[in-house]
């Protein structure tokens, strides 16, 4: 079925279908394919390199794959032509950062609304700290009493914002492979939960390659959490209850899902931290 959208000349089509696979069937240690009744590609513990071309075989139908067992390494050896435009692709992922704290952080009277961080006002610090106390609507519904009272529709659209944050830690598991600096990974996806791109796009520019090793390294405990279906389940129904929230939530408030909705876009105009 991929070989329909692979280019007609063999080699480009052995690339394309290598680099496919190691994408799709990332914790596979490697494949072995061939395209129609052309060489075939495969990539074996005896071969002393990476990749190795062997004789023409017509033993496969055309254009079916199909997964064996080869040094890992392989993958990296695949992507060592990708691996040679990383300098522009950090360029850009580092332009994209300093736009995006100009832009969101650090602009005055331009697109983003309200005052930048620079002239932070203590209604913004204190609607930060109210939010945070809400985290996942925990304190309005065991104590509401004594938790902060704040737009629905903002704690709502909050709440979906930090979830989205937490499903990063599902790639904790990409340290074992790549680097992240002299802090690690973790600095940057607990950082993400508060202020999102400010952590994940220097992360991702930061990342490089890990020498291949032999074995994977075992997981560490946020990698074992990331991994978890539990883990993704929990992040998947909080978004549920946050339209649940959106609606019904702090029903002595008043408000139809429109009105809030309209309530919600007022803000996002007039709020910097809503923006």
């Amino acid at each position: 079925q991929l070989a329909a959208f692979m280019p007609a000349d063999t080699s480009m089509r052995a690339i394309a279908a290598a680099f496919l696979l190691t994408t799709l069937a990332g914790q596979t240690e490697a494949f072995h394919f061939q395209t129609t009744a052309r060489p075939q590609l495969m990539l074996s513990k005896s071969a002393p390199s990476a990749l190795r071309t062997v004789s023409t075989s017509s033993s496969l139908p055309p254009g079916q794959l199909s997964l064996l067992r080869c040094p890992r390494h392989a993958q990296l050896a695949l992507l060592e032509g990708a691996q040679a435009s990383q300098p522009l692709e950090k360029a850009g992922i580092w332009a994209a950062w300093f736009a995006y704290l100009a832009l969101v952080l650090f602009s005055e009277g331009s697109i983003a609304p309200g005052a930048s961080a620079l002239h932070t006002e203590p209604e913004t610090i204190s609607e930060a700290i109210s939010l945070s106390l809400n985290f996942w609507f925990v304190l309005p519904t065991i104590a509401p009493q004594v938790a902060p009272v704040l737009s629905p529709s903002l704690e709502a659209v909050f709440n979906v914002i930090v979830s989205w944050s937490a499903l990063f830690f599902g790639f904790a598991v990409d340290e074992s492979e790549y680097e992240f600096g002299p802090v690690g990974m973790l600095p940057f996806l607990v950082g993400g939960l508060f202020l999102t791109n400010v952590f994940y796009l220097p992360m991702l520019a930061m990342r490089a390659p890990r020498e291949p090793t032999a074995e994977a390294p075992p997981l560490t405990s946020i990698q074992a959490v990331g991994e978890s279906r539990a883990f993704a389940m929990v992040l998947g129904l909080l978004p549920l209850l946050a339209l649940c929230w959106f609606e019904f939530g702090r029903a002595d408030l008043g408000g139809t899902f429109v009105e809030r909705m309209q309530e919600l876009v007022q803000l996002v105009q007039t709020d910097r931290l809503a923006f």
